[in-house]
């Protein structure tokens, strides 16, 4: 695995001690453990994800931050939370583009 961020081992790494969702570390906190800015951070971890398959959760609400999912419990609040969001990101496109969010979605699912 080439890393295309210089920290992202060492973002791993740290992580290690984060696994399971009541383990997740705050963003801010491990941004600062890694000597990272929060946006840097987030590219970091997108890219773990998205290009290595990194099975990294990210909680909302109380217990709020990164962790190493443990468990497939994990991976289906993960995709709900994503799921979520999707649906929430179409409604803003629609609205900007003045569509119905299912028209938007239709769309997305065309492009992919």
């Amino acid at each position: 695995m080439t890393p295309h961020w210089p920290q992202e081992a060492d973002v791993l790494w740290r992580l290690q001690g984060h696994r399971g969702r009541d383990q997740a570390i705050a963003m801010t906190a491990l941004a600062r453990e890694a000597g990272l800015s929060t946006r840097i951070l987030q590219k970091i971890i997108k890219h773990l994800i998205e290009e290595h398959a990194g099975f990294i959760g990210s909680a909302t609400g109380a217990g709020h931050g990164y962790y190493l999912i443990t468990e497939q419990a994990e991976v289906d609040a993960a995709i709900r939370q994503l799921e979520h969001r999707l649906g929430s990101l179409a409604t803003r496109i629609a609205r900007l583009k003045r569509l119905a969010p299912e028209e938007v979605l239709g769309q997305l699912r065309m492009s992919l």
